[in-house]
């Protein structure tokens, strides 16, 4: 799920240097102190489970991490002031949009191919951890 929101976002990233023509794959992420502020704010967006990585780990293996804010109806969500999206990488120029003219099959295409890249990048995060677990 997580990779189609990417892809389905794209566009909103053309905006960064370097990927204007094509937009970007993101991760979406939080700005984080420690392990306890990460199970709070996991829990204040609703999640159960968490990973965490620093972005000098994260910018090691080749990752930009950007700031970034989430709108609802033109407003701020709770903790947008510290969103921050991992880019994986640009959306490849040789495909397709991907967006509803696109068919069902066509956007399968499309994960299948960028999936082992974006599950790479995920796997920075490792291990997940539950909100109410201890580590």
């Amino acid at each position: 799920m997580a990779l189609r929101n990417a892809l389905r976002d794209v566009g909103l990233y053309r905006v960064l240097p370097g990927y204007e023509g094509t937009g970007a794959i993101t991760i979406s992420c939080f700005i984080v102190a420690d392990d306890r502020e990460a199970r709070v704010l996991t829990a204040g967006v609703g999640q159960s489970v968490y990973g965490l990585a620093t972005v000098r780990t994260l910018r090691a293996l080749g990752y930009a991490v950007v700031a970034t804010d989430i709108e609802v109806d033109a407003a701020l969500i709770p903790f947008s002031d510290r969103h921050a999206d991992l880019v994986v990488g640009p959306y490849p120029a040789d495909l397709p949009p991907y967006d509803e003219r696109l068919p069902p099959a066509g956007r399968r295409a499309i994960r299948s191919r960028l999936l082992s890249a974006y599950e790479a990048a995920l796997r920075a995060f490792d291990p997940r951890r539950p909100v109410g677990g201890q580590r």
